[in-house]
């Protein structure tokens, strides 16, 4: 019986110790979601996105261009998507060096993808709501989408992507109480938003009226952040050290991280006046900050020194 109980033993043992290494084996092999995507730490003293320089499609083809902030030169490859793009796509670069680019307008598309740039293959994103005129903010391996615009009316639908799940969720309407120069519209739609995030809250634009929202992405609900700007279609937010600035048209607010409910306008206007809807990010290199209109290609670079706008390149 001592000798059946130590065979056993010797068994069990072997047993045990095989299921320890394929386990240890499996572990250093195994990577989870945040290792597939390199999650970067996203940087609250600048613009917290993931951008490393500006990305669109050419409208009315299959190109995707990089318009590179160091070297200020464009690059190009054919993209294998289904459809021909048109333009005011939301786009916002993710970790690992891919970008996310849904929607878009004139053809007015319901199609998203996520486009590695390291070897320029395409993800065919399913169930993308039709839109143009908004931006996309990648935040928490998640990407936000506030309003927007499709085909003949404003949106007040606001989605979130999970790249865990590669699904869709609703977020919370735009807020009702967005004040509009146009009747038609429906209380609450929005298009030309522009989105700041904070460490656990989106500073949010709109087309018109004199609000900024603040979009809290725990509770899901928005609060009024300040009444003091005066908005206009073509509008950014972005952010340098603890300086808030929010450009619209040709106008200049600014703020600060104490006190992000008052807004001041610059008392002189920008010699440069945005003329097309903004859907890019900003991005900052070397005390400037970058960004585009993608109706028409215009790249902007905003001196953040002198507080001033200029034309670096149209397209």
């Amino acid at each position: 019986m001592q000798a059946h109980y130590e065979l056993l033993f010797k068994k069990f043992e072997s047993f045990c110790q095989n299921i320890i290494k394929d386990i240890s084996n499996f572990s250093e092999s195994y990577k989870d979601y945040n290792e597939f995507y390199g999650d970067e730490q996203l940087d609250y003293k600048g613009n917290a996105n993931m951008d490393r320089n500006l990305y669109f499609f050419k409208a009315g083809t299959k190109l995707f261009v990089e318009f590179n902030v160091d070297t200020l030169s464009l690059t190009e490859f054919e993209a294998n998507v289904n459809e021909i793009q048109g333009s005011c796509a939301a786009v916002c670069q993710l970790p690992g060096n891919k970008v996310f680019h849904a929607g878009g307008h004139n053809p007015h598309l319901a199609t998203g993808y996520i486009i590695d740039l390291n070897n320029h293959t395409v993800e065919i994103l399913q169930n993308v709501r039709g839109r143009s005129v908004t931006c996309a903010t990648y935040f928490d391996n998640g990407v936000y989408i506030f309003g927007g615009y499709h085909i003949n009316a404003a949106l007040a639908n606001c989605d979130k992507f999970s790249f865990a799940t590669r699904t869709w969720s609703s977020l919370a309407n735009f807020p009702a109480g967005a004040v509009h120069n146009i009747s038609a519209l429906p209380s609450g739609a929005s298009y030309g938003v522009s989105t700041l995030p904070c460490r656990e809250y989106f500073i949010l634009s709109c087309f018109s009226g004199g609000n900024l929202y603040k979009y809290d992405t725990k509770k899901d609900s928005y609060n009024i952040l300040t009444s003091s700007v005066v908005n206009a279609c073509f509008n950014i937010l972005f952010r340098d050290s603890g300086k808030y600035y929010y450009l619209s048209n040709n106008l200049c607010f600014v703020s600060n991280e104490a006190n992000l409910g008052v807004w001041v306008k610059n008392s002189k206007n920008l010699s440069e006046t945005i003329a097309q809807y903004i859907t890019s990010k900003p991005v900052t290199r070397n005390r400037n900050v970058y960004f585009m209109t993608s109706n028409v290609i215009v790249i902007y670079k905003f001196n953040l020194e002198i507080e001033e706008l200029s034309r670096v390149l149209t397209y």
